[in-house]
């Protein structure tokens, strides 16, 4: 188990526009029974849409999703992700100011995603939060 995530360039796609696109890749093995991280995030971006349209841009953005199940016989699965990329807040660019508007907007979103879409991560970390 576990993720490893990596910066890359899209040099071909049968989606012209993503051709030249700074992307993240994210490979996560996985039990075959947690809930996938591409889900979540699908059923909060459908929410927003109509709930509350501001939240999209607080979301992350997948270009491709795809899982591969490595061994019938055990319970790992293998899920790939393709998404824009985020910035962290530990950038060293970021103002104080800028810093600080992340940070509320974090909240708003974290607050939104546990009481509208029902969906609570256990895991906030300066890795996690972008």
């Amino acid at each position: 188990r576990g993720t490893i995530v990596a910066e890359a360039i899209v040099l071909t796609s049968p989606v012209e526009e993503y051709n030249g696109t700074d992307v993240v890749v994210k490979w996560v093995w996985t039990s075959k029974t947690h809930t996938a991280e591409a889900d979540l995030v699908r059923h909060a971006r459908n929410l927003a849409e109509t709930e509350n349209p501001h939240m999209l841009d607080h979301l992350p953005h997948f270009l491709c999703v795809e899982e591969v199940e490595i061994d019938p016989s055990e319970d790992l699965v293998l899920r790939v992700v393709v998404q824009e990329p985020l910035e962290p807040l530990d950038d060293p660019r970021l103002t104080g100011e800028e810093l600080a508007k992340a940070f509320k907007d974090i909240f708003e979103c974290y607050r939104w995603l546990v009481e509208v879409a029902k969906i609570l991560h256990r895991d906030i970390s300066v890795s996690n939060l972008m």
